[in-house]
């Protein structure tokens, strides 16, 4: 524990701390034109549309925070000839915010609200995403504090403050195959998209840091001759965070992203044998932060005096939150449609996106909110014909969060990072892996002694007893200061305990004696 204290005997000189701020729900906007290169068919029928989010760079310099953002637009769609095509385009967002001026360290975390697409005509394409952003950040605070000297008493207040601290894994580069097919050429195989993207499903506390265990699943939809197929693959990842300064209260937010992907065929020579196959492999790589959370524990001082003087002391209001709790989940919720195309044959894509999420915190427990929607590029069964399908429906989940009620601030957020769809004869059935988080913290304030000062110095040459009858509201220490003597003294003198430090009430009493 860290005394603020400059010239206390056995305390460290403390002046300042580090706390953990947040700016939230900053909405900005992201929109592009984009125009069908010679190459690709003219859209003839939009399928399915996405948009995600890739953090590029940030930067902070006195009291001024920016970040720069991709935002990636994906779309799928049947050209003039009814072959399934996808379209990628990025366009560039920029986020500039003010922060305190003792700001430090920063972390923009940017999520989807709503995407639109609109075609301008069958070679340009008008895309637009709402997004919202929250902002976290490590902001040093001064703390105000008193030097005391010589015969002065005082009355401390500890502080538990919630500080932030934001860490970045080392870049980790893949190389997997998705799909190996045997004597078949590069000619032979088309690929219409392919994608990647990470979670992390635990976060364990190990001796020097945190340890983060996860997967990618990366896939790929590709036209081998007249077929059109989706291969997938799910690759486990683990990485190691050394991190200095970890308490018990230390609590890991993860962030994972997924950037510079590409897909290669590649085939390889012929064998003893004289086999040789094409194998699709997919580059990538994989960026992790990491967001520590902890109690920085202060012992402050909230009044003093100096014995046999008149003082005079200086206050001032210090706010602060305490980190109370945290919690990661991974929930499953199912969506069930009726298959309305009876010529179902297989889905080639899915996605789901979560809109208007929100929260409700009651007696330690957090009721998140959100609409769901589901997208499928469906395939029917003579192979030509693809179809979209929208499945929604609103979803309500509850998890367990310590200190959440009346009064805390809580942070959120609840995303789809996996879809798995199925099908029988009457109807369809998508499974969504949900991953939920939460933290909470109380906001407190506290006033603190900023200067004390010697006045007069009282006259004590003679002996005096002094016959005190309390008043509503005194406390020991309350009726020391008053009289510029030690609590001990008081205490000792009316034979009280201590126990419950200098601070405890006294008005019950009928009388004390101050010698």
């Amino acid at each position: 524990m860290s005394v603020l204290n400059r010239n206390g005997e056995g305390g460290s000189e403390v002046s300042s701390c580090m706390r953990e701020g947040r700016i939230t729900g900053i909405c900005t906007e992201c929109q592009t034109d984009y125009i069908l290169p010679d190459y690709m068919g003219d859209v003839k029928r939009l399928l399915k549309y996405s948009a995600t989010v890739v953090p590029c760079n940030k930067f902070i310099s006195g009291g001024e925070s920016s970040a720069l953002e991709a935002v990636s637009f994906s779309l799928t769609y049947l050209d003039a000839e009814d072959v399934l095509t996808e379209a990628t385009f990025s366009a560039d967002v920029e986020h500039n915010e003010r922060v305190p001026e003792g700001t430090r360290d920063v972390c923009f975390n940017t999520r989807v609200n709503t995407v639109t697409v609109r075609l301008g005509g069958p070679r340009k394409i008008s895309a637009r995403a709402s997004l919202i952003t929250d902002i976290s950040f490590a902001e040093e605070k001064e703390i105000p504090f008193v030097g005391l000297g010589a015969g002065a008493h005082d009355v401390r207040v500890p502080m538990n403050i919630h500080t932030a601290e934001y860490l970045k894994c080392d870049e980790r580069e893949y190389a997997e195959q998705i799909e190996r097919f045997e004597d078949l050429t590069a000619d032979e195989a088309d690929v219409i998209k392919y994608d990647a993207r990470a979670f992390i499903d635990s976060v364990h506390k190990t001796d020097g840091g945190v340890n983060l265990s996860g997967a990618i699943v990366a896939w790929c939809v590709l036209r081998v001759g007249d077929d059109v197929m989706r291969a997938e693959k799910t690759i486990p990842i683990e990485e190691n965070l050394e991190i200095e300064g970890a308490c018990e209260s230390s609590v890991y937010v993860p962030h994972v992203y997924v950037t510079d992907k590409n897909l290669n065929m590649n085939v390889t020579p012929e064998d003893k044998d004289g086999q040789s196959f094409l194998s699709v492999v997919m580059n990538m790589t994989l960026e992790c932060e990491v967001e520590h959370h902890k109690n920085l524990e202060y012992s402050s001082v909230t009044d003093a005096f100096y014995e046999n003087w008149e003082s005079a002391a200086e206050y001032a209001d210090f706010s602060y939150n305490e980190l109370l709790g945290a919690t990661r989940e991974r929930r499953k919720t199912s969506l069930t449609a009726d298959r309305g195309e009876e010529n179902l044959h297989d889905v080639v894509e899915r996605d789901a996106t979560l809109k208007n999420v929100k929260y409700e915190a009651e007696n330690g427990e957090v009721k998140l909110s959100a609409d769901m929607c589901v997208t499928l590029v469906c395939r029917g069964a003579d192979g030509g014909d693809f179809f979209p399908l929208k499945l929604e429906r609103s979803i309500e989940e509850r998890i367990k969060l310590h200190g959440a009620g009346d009064g805390s601030r809580i942070r959120v957020s609840m995303d789809a990072c996996e879809v798995s769809p199925s099908f029988d004869s009457d109807k369809i059935y998508v499974d969504v892996t949900l991953s939920l988080s939460a933290l909470c913290e109380m906001p407190k304030k506290v006033k603190l002694l900023a200067s004390l000062e010697k006045c007069d110095e009282l006259d004590t040459s003679g002996k005096k007893i002094i016959v005190y009858y309390p008043d509503a509201g005194d406390t020991l220490w309350s009726v020391a200061k008053k009289y510029a003597i030690s609590p001990e003294r008081i205490a000792s003198r009316n034979m009280l305990a201590l126990k419950d430090g200098a601070d405890f009430g006294i008005s019950e009493l009928k009388r004390i004696i101050i010698a």
